[in-house]
């Protein structure tokens, strides 16, 4: 793999993980039960599914009603989604206090103004941090037997609930890295103040006005699938063996109800040694998804200067965390960005029928 790859998987995991392992188990595990694991599986194939659809569907000619409302649900999806990460964060680094919620939004807003775009090899340091974090949680939970629970307690979980927990858990799979410079994509072309449009940036950073040289853009886009797909293999293995110690120590009833779950299953192994490590990996973890989803919101709101987006970002996430439980915050996520992606999918349906 070379280093665009290699860049590719770690901007993959460090987008995905923080969203879906600690953000999303607990609520998922109460609607999924046992079953969760399957949950996760059907979230990366919806999720990808969905990221390999929406990648290179343009929707510059799809009518203005359509194209406010995909700018609508995709900014409020990611705020809902930087509120869920942040305050999972609180509930793992200050357990009963909004004080880690918030100082983490704040933290990684004036990272974002003043470094909007982390170095790569910043990002490859994080991204191992992140894998090893959750390969010491995997060992820890399956080194040592469970306790069996004094009273047995029905795990629940049916197929509806797998369901739903596939949806909650897709947006964690939403966050892998975008299309590269070269394979131009335009999302969202709102009116201008001055009559004209004002548009997303292209994908890969390119600016409004460069040239596309479609071979290089195909070539560049197809190069970009199989990355996601590694990205997707890699995220998906490390998920399945942290969710299958994290299950096997609480069941799913107990695993539902913890506001921090891969914590309270390192205590149920007899691993709290290594529970320092592990608060660095969700703080790591829970900043670069935050930070992934400020620089996002800068590229939606373009036309509004950067600094002054990510202060907006970073205030209504700090604010969310105070006020709105990560759970649903993290269901409201969930509903807007598949809902954003559905809407996108008809529009460009729509456009190629005509």
């Amino acid at each position: 793999m070379g280093g665009r790859g290699v860049d590719l998987l770690a901007g993959g995991v460090v987008a995905t993980v923080g969203a879906g392992l600690f953000a999303g188990l607990a609520p998922a595990a109460g609607l999924a039960g046992p079953w969760l694991p399957a949950a996760l599986v059907a979230a990366a194939g919806l999720g990808l599914l969905v990221v390999l659809s929406t990648s290179d569907s343009p929707l510059e000619t799809a009518r203005l009603p359509v194209r406010r409302l995909v700018f609508g649900l995709r900014t409020l999806g990611r705020l809902a989604a930087a509120v869920a990460v942040a305050g999972t964060a609180g509930a793992y680094l200050t357990p009963g206090s909004a004080g880690g919620a918030v100082a983490l939004a704040a933290v990684v807003t004036v990272l974002a103004v003043l470094l909007p775009r982390p170095p790569a090899l910043v990002v490859r340091v994080a991204a191992a941090v992140v894998l090893v974090t959750l390969a010491l949680v995997a060992l820890a939970c399956f080194a040592i037997e469970p306790v069996a629970p004094a009273v047995a307690v029905s795990d629940g979980g049916n197929v509806l609930g797998v369901v739903a927990a596939a949806g909650l858990l897709t947006v964690a799979f939403l966050g892998v890295a975008p299309v590269p410079r070269g394979a131009r994509v335009v999302d969202v072309e709102l009116p201008g103040p001055n009559g004209g449009t004002a548009r997303n940036s292209p994908v890969g950073g390119a600016p409004d006005d460069s040239p596309l040289d479609l071979g290089v853009g195909r070539a560049a886009l197809r190069a970009w699938r199989w990355g996601v797909l590694a990205v997707f293999a890699v995220v998906l293995v490390a998920s399945l063996a942290v969710t299958a110690g994290v299950l096997r120590q609480l069941g799913a009833a107990r695993l539902a109800l913890s506001p921090a779950p891969v914590v309270d299953a390192l205590a149920a192994a007899d691993a709290s040694a290594v529970e320092p490590l592990v608060l660095v990996g969700v703080a790591v973890a829970t900043g670069f998804v935050l930070w992934g989803i400020f620089r996002g919101l800068v590229v939606l709101g373009r036309g509004i200067p950067a600094p002054r987006a990510t202060v907006a970002a970073g205030v209504v996430t700090a604010m969310g965390a105070v006020l709105v439980a990560p759970a649903t915050a993290l269901v409201a996520a969930a509903v807007l960005l598949l809902g954003d992606a559905a809407l996108h999918l008809i529009a460009v349906r729509h456009q190629r029928l005509r």
